[in-house]
């Protein structure tokens, strides 16, 4: 019996578990080693009372049918809930005080930093003619189709709540290739809105589990867990399998393979991470001066704060705070600001609270509050990403019965990681 090995205990090492599974359950053995105690990787849901802290991701959308299917075949789909409609309503911070995020082109005159020719500016984007979006930065493509503030006040918020990035820095085709498709497409970026409206477009749905994100991890260690295994491997070579899949992140798989492939470990080394800090908190009823509405609001890299945004969890979705109460999540650092690593948490509490003092008004300290720091949160997909992708795609193709999967690759999302891992679980050929 042929042995695959796969080494990383996240949602893609997990994944990947699950549909070797459903291909080679009774002709070959399949292990998985997790270096921590628990596997999950930075999805990790903690509950104390009745409050619910997601140390990473909070939802998912619904817009990708292979998680559903995922989900539905791990027979969890009754545990997924939606987020909240009175969360549909987000918010972008200028110069200390909360705007609306538009939500329709019309919307965008009554945007407060925009001025009346920064309207006009991204009105006129519907005539003005394609350009060559092969080799740009998500800044660069969006100046130069809606202008300037469009760039620095909808699309550098919106990514950043994605990426905790720089769209200075981020290659467009990479990282949000939709936006190069809708240009390639309908040559217009208001075109496409407009269009997608016309044929019925519906916004996807933000998703979760009643009791967060874990609760898939859970049910996919309690299915597998004789197969996985809870020790560090220090390098490859104390692996003995017919073929191993990495789902480790971009920097731990290079350490683990160095010895072995230091060509492609060396290439794996060039992908940057960045940092986060995210700190939460459990209110009291009557605890904000200034009640939080909304989604939560996101701050725009120009206000050089080390906030990234702050999310309302409680309106967001049910069962993340006692009835009447509060939980709140606020993100920091990222690659504008990778020094929040450096700071112990309880100055990175000092630093959440008093944007909270500033943006809502405190009247009580929190209840609860907790602190998680991912020096390496998320992988950035910046110009140099395509030439990256390709070297390890070459130097892969050269090695035998070896697979990398992870959201350094293929897109950094919970269903990015479930689907590049189904992908590598049936291209494997034993």
């Amino acid at each position: 019996m042929k042995t695959i090995a796969i080494i990383g205990g996240g949602i893609s090492g997990l994944a990947t578990l699950h549909y070797l599974n459903e291909r080679f359950a009774h002709t070959h053995k399949i292990v998985l080693y997790e270096r921590q105690s628990s596997c999950g990787g930075n999805v990790h849901t903690l509950k104390e009372g009745d409050f619910l802290f997601e140390y990473g991701p909070n939802g998912f959308l619904d817009n990708q049918p292979e998680t559903l299917q995922f989900i539905k075949e791990l027979g969890v789909s009754v545990e997924v809930i939606e987020a909240n409609a009175k969360a549909k309503k987000r918010y972008v911070q200028y110069k200390g005080r909360l705007v609306a995020f538009p939500l329709d082109p019309l919307s965008f005159s009554h945007f407060l930093p925009f001025t009346y020719i920064d309207s006009l500016r991204l009105l006129i984007e519907y005539f003005i003619p394609k350009g060559d979006n092969s080799n740009e930065t998500i800044y660069n493509l969006v100046e130069r189709r809606c202008g300037k503030a469009a760039a620095e006040y909808l699309f550098d918020p919106m990514i950043t709540g994605i990426f905790a990035g720089d769209i200075k820095q981020l290659h467009a085709a990479s990282a949000f290739p939709k936006l190069v498709e809708m240009e390639n497409k309908y040559g217009s970026l208001l075109k496409a809105f407009i269009e997608q409206r016309k044929q019925g477009f519906q916004k996807p749905r933000m998703l979760s589990f009643k009791y967060g994100m874990e609760t898939l991890i859970k049910v996919i260690v309690d299915r597998y867990k004789h197969q996985i295994h809870y020790q560090a491997i220090e390098s490859i070579n104390d692996i003995k399998a017919d073929h191993i899949v990495m789902a480790t992140p971009a920097y731990s798989a290079s350490r683990l393979m160095y010895d072995r492939h230091p060509n492609l470990a060396k290439t794996l080394d060039e992908i940057h991470y960045a940092p986060i800090a995210v700190a939460g908190f459990g209110f009291a009823p009557d605890a904000f001066k200034r009640m939080p509405k909304g989604f939560g609001y996101l701050v725009p890299s120009n206000q050089h704060k080390d906030i990234l945004g702050v999310l309302i969890e409680s309106n967001v979705y049910a069962h993340r705070a006692p009835e009447g109460q509060w939980m709140v999540r606020v993100m920091m650092g990222g690659r504008h600001h990778p020094q929040v690593i450096n700071d112990d948490h309880a100055t990175i509490v000092s630093k959440a609270l008093r944007e909270l003092e500033k943006t809502y008004g405190l009247r009580e300290h929190p209840t609860h509050q907790w602190v998680k720091v991912w020096p390496y949160a998320i992988p950035q997909y910046e110009m140099n990403f395509p030439r990256l992708r390709a070297k390890i795609q070459e130097e892969l193709s050269h090695i035998p019965h070896l697979s990398l999967t992870g959201n350094y690759l293929q897109g950094i999302s919970f269903n990015d990681s479930i689907n590049h891992a189904k992908s590598i679980a049936y291209s494997i050929r034993l």
